[in-house]
């Protein structure tokens, strides 16, 4: 078990049921999202590394962003490279769209799509 606040604690099951996430994993998924602004969506893989095995939530947010900013990233690429340049504006709605996630993680939704259970 982990004392530092930043690594993710161990859980006794592994199972993948959706259950409340605590503020310290809605925070970390979130930055999984955010993370494309100041390191260009590299932080979301290493997210996913650190808490795969122990929190589901998180895990789940840092691969849907890891796989939003690389996919993203390289169809505005191609397309600014295409484009002469006028393509890379599409890096706006990406960014908005993973602002758009990391509030809905904050919020603690597993899904940004769908809305909360009641």
């Amino acid at each position: 078990m982990s004392d530092n606040p930043f690594l993710p604690a161990k859980r006794g099951s592994d199972s993948v049921a959706r259950y409340d996430p605590t503020e310290r994993e809605k925070q970390m998924a979130a930055l999984a999202h955010i993370s494309i602004v100041f390191s260009m969506g590299l932080a979301a893989p290493i997210i996913w590394l650190l808490f795969r095995g122990s929190s589901p939530f998180v895990a789940r947010h840092a691969a849907r962003a890891s796989l939003t900013h690389i996919l993203g990233g390289a169809a505005v690429a191609l397309l600014g490279s295409v484009t002469c340049g006028l393509g890379y504006i599409l890096a706006l709605p990406l960014v908005g769209f993973s602002v758009w996630e990391a509030k809905s993680a904050w919020a603690g939704k597993w899904d940004a799509f769908k809305a909360k259970a009641s």
